[in-house]
């Protein structure tokens, strides 16, 4: 009896040793790099490894998600969440934090702040941040919300290596917006590829413009006393700055006998920043480090002064917050302790003492060393760096974060194109040139009270849902009369059958080798598509609570300009690639089979491209249109004694140069398709042929088109699909831009959904061009009901 009673105690402790050394799991959106060897990454993967020390119960990964090259920080935390994987501590800015809130995307945190100290909170709490994650929610009550783990300011830096380089003093970078042109001026060497200043590609450029529009004096939004924002980027400040940028952008330079721009627009332009071929960009700063970059090459300032002399640029703040979605208190209470510790003085000192012993200590925030007992090598930290960081909290203007501001760089964006391309402003005077601008800023704040924020009356709702359902009405008729004759065509077609007397297809057996496929087929792709397409009449959430608003959806795209203009964009995308990439390949395969010697050769050449993946094959002829004088193609022109081309850059080109790398990778497969077909012509023809003297283009004409139609018309429907689904392309080489030249409506599509959780606008717009799509594969069917199928008696 004892005994049994002893073992009874021992399983008792073996069970409760079990349960306490049971780990909790926390899910982070980013975790340091175990095979990091700078020493940011050191002094960070220290930190994570003190709090795994402290806190052996709480187990830390990396939450998986997809990455977008270029839009990281927007797109990886919005795709885990939309998909489903959201990790359990997630990132927040200032832009995106309203939308988070009114998805109901963060836990409250009130219970957490609650427990910390008064000067806890001071120290984690910046009062520049606290407007942004201490506000209403969605319940209509006051909470925390985030927490920041670093706040961020946009700065002015400066290569001081090319200031030097250019003749000036690297400690007097400019003051105001006319020094900065001039050192701009300075600076820029086309010669050597060397840009003044440089800006993004796309519309999301105009977060470094955001600079230039605070120093001006003007702002994004404005919240008005009752709560509600609206934007206010059209008053005569505002026009200043804009004009200035322009100025910027249009600015050349020439030098040692080659003329380039002043200001630098790609993709790239975070690479030529590093690479030393961009003199000053605007970039963030941090309370805890001042930058990756070598403080001996890079000097920081102030925001230039606008015309009214104030500087001023955007504070930011990087932000942790707790998955709502994440119903387990245990895992809750674990992700605030990983929180906590992160913004405690313990993991500071740990920062800053790795950081000195890596001989990193000129990149950290000199009041933090002088905070951990490192005063004498605070002196010698970078002058200017600690001054100008704390001048842009003191006097910086915070990112707009009311509602729906997770779009508001694309409305400040688009008119920074618009203006740019707009010929008339090279030739107005200065009243002329403002009321132009102005004249694009009106529209941009008019789209962004309605379309970003909301901002639409009862009567215009009303308005714009009566012709939507006049649109819905009408094209249901139209197709149901077009499609009654296209089926009333294909069921009266012919179908002969050679060989067999039986109809094949009256055999049971073959719908059960069939019903498989059927089976997956409804589950993977019509159960998906009709569960999804709920969302076009809902204002869809993936936390669930999706009210249903009926056509409002199909109403706001049918009057959304951009929507139409993607729209007609991804019609030119198809024309280019049926010019591009649909013909060449049938001419292609005609003359690999009429070449005389070495076919294998030439068929292995031209299929080489088809080896390597499709995202490599954009991204290196992206490096090919380098717009600088010095770049592949413009090398090539100058060869030829011809200007140099902006590529990518200019609307009117960007669209087939996104087209024809596609189109190049294209011609192998293509042609090997082709050539299989040409196979099957009797060769007695091609041979009669050309005894009654038939020229090539008559064999192409008589003999070759006639007996491939029918595959021309199936690859000729999957040409123009494949032009519809052309978002990958551009956002891999162009973003939408220049000017909204390559935004193709799948790219919107996409956009709308992943980046700005508008599921119901993307998932109207899929139906759009799935009703369009609809009436090429019907025309497709009746096309192929004339065709005659033989089977072969040999």
């Amino acid at each position: 009896m004892n005994r049994l009673k002893t073992l009874f105690v021992v399983g008792i402790l073996i069970l409760g040793t079990l349960y306490s050394a049971e780990k909790v799991t926390v899910k982070v959106f980013s975790l340091p790099n175990q095979a990091s060897n700078n020493p940011q990454g050191i002094a960070e993967l220290k930190v994570v490894e003190k709090f795994k020390e402290l806190h052996p119960e709480i187990e830390l990964v990396v939450g998986t998600s997809i990455n977008i090259e270029g839009r990281s920080i927007d797109a990886a935390p919005l795709m885990a969440i939309a998909g489903g994987t959201s990790p359990d501590i997630i990132y927040v800015n200032f832009r995106k934090s309203s939308t988070y809130l009114l998805q109901g995307f963060l836990y409250p945190l009130d219970e957490y702040v609650e427990q910390l100290t008064p000067q806890e909170v001071q120290d984690f709490i910046p009062q520049a941040v606290l407007p942004a994650i201490h506000r209403e929610g969605p319940d209509g009550k006051i909470h925390y919300w985030a927490m920041p783990y670093q706040t961020a300011a946009i700065v002015l830096q400066y290569r001081r290596d090319l200031f030097a380089a250019a003749g000036l003093n690297p400690e007097h970078p400019p003051r105001n917006w006319k020094e900065f042109m001039e050192v701009a001026r300075k600076v820029s060497d086309p010669s050597k590829g060397i840009y003044g200043f440089s800006l993004s590609a796309n519309r999301q450029s105009a977060w470094k413009f955001f600079s230039f529009l605070s120093s001006a004096g003007a702002r994004a939004v404005e919240q008005l006393p009752n709560g509600d924002w609206k934007a206010s980027f059209d008053n005569d400040n505002a026009v200043t700055a804009y004009d200035f940028v322009n100025q910027l952008q249009k600015e050349t330079v020439t030098k040692n006998g080659k003329t380039g721009p002043l200001t630098y627009r790609g993709s790239d332009e975070r690479e030529k920043w590093i690479d030393g071929k961009v003199a000053m960009t605007f970039d963030y700063l941090g309370n805890g480090q001042m930058g990756d970059f070598n403080p001996d090459l890079i000097g920081v300032a102030a925001a230039p002064e606008g015309p009214e002399g104030k500087s001023s640029a955007e504070v930011n703040a990087l932000m942790m917050g707790i998955f709502a979605g994440q119903k387990d208190k245990k895992v809750r209470d674990a992700a605030w302790t990983y929180i906590h510790f992160l913004n405690s003085h313990e993991a500071r000192k740990i920062y800053v003492d790795t950081m000195v012993e890596q001989g990193a200590y000129r990149m950290l925030n000199p009041q933090w060393l002088r905070e951990f007992g490192y005063a004498p090598l605070a002196q010698l930290s970078p002058k200017g760096l600690s001054e100008a960081f704390e001048f842009a909290l003191q006097h910086g203007t915070p990112e707009p974060y009311g509602k729906n501001c997770q779009f508001v760089y694309d409305y400040l964006g688009t008119p920074i194109d618009e203006i740019y391309f707009d010929p008339r402003i090279d030739s107005a005077s200065e009243p002329e040139k403002r009321e132009i601008i102005r004249g694009y800023l009106t529209k941009a704040v008019a789209n962004a009270n309605e379309k970003m924020i909301g901002n639409i009356s009862e009567a215009k709702r009303s308005t714009h849902n009566a012709v939507a359902w006049v649109v819905a009405i009408a094209v249901a008729i139209s197709f149901y009369v077009f499609f009654k004759n296209i089926f009333s065509s294909v069921s009266g077609g012919r179908t002969r059958v050679f060989e067999k007397e039986k109809d094949p297809y009256k055999n049971h057996y073959a719908t059960l080798l069939i019903a498989p496929a059927m089976v997956l087929i409804l589950a993977w792709q019509y159960y998906p598509l009709l569960r999804g397409s709920l969302m076009a009449f809902q204002n869809y959430s993936v936390m669930g609570n999706s009210p249903w608003v009926g056509i409002n959806n199909f109403a706001d795209i049918l009057f959304e300009e951009k929507f139409w203009r993607s729209l007609w964009n991804a019609f030119y995308f198809c024309a280019l690639w049926l010019l591009l990439g649909f013909l060449p390949p049938v001419m292609l395969a005609v003359f690999l089979q009429e070449i005389p010697k070495g076919k294998i050769l030439f068929r292995l050449l031209f299929y080489m491209p088809a080896a390597v993946t499709g995202v490599v094959i954009l991204f290196m002829w992206r490096a090919i249109y380098d717009p600088t004088p010095d770049g592949i193609l413009n090398s090539l022109l100058a060869f030829f004694h011809l200007n140099p081309q902006r590529w990518l850059q200019d609307p009117a080109l960007a669209m087939i140069c996104v087209v024809f790398p596609m189109a190049w990778a294209h011609f192998g497969p293509g042609s090997i398709i082709y050539l299989a077909a040409l196979k099957g012509i009797p060769d007695e023809l091609f041979e009669a042929s050309e005894i009654d003297g038939a020229s090539f283009w008559n064999k192409l004409r008589y003999i070759v088109f006639p007996y491939l139609k029918p595959l021309l018309v199936i690859n000729l429907v999957g040409a123009t699909i494949h032009g519809f689904q052309s978002g990958s392309a551009v956002l891999a080489m162009t973003g939408g831009g220049p000017n909204g030249a390559t935004d193709v409506v799948g790219f919107e599509i996409f956009e709308r959904s992943f980046m700005f959780l508008q599921f119901g606008h993307g998932t109207a717009m899929a139906w759009v061009v799935g009703v369009i799509l609809l009436v090429f594969t019907a025309y497709q069917l009746k096309i192929l009901n004339k065709v005659e199928f033989r089977t072969n008696n040999r």
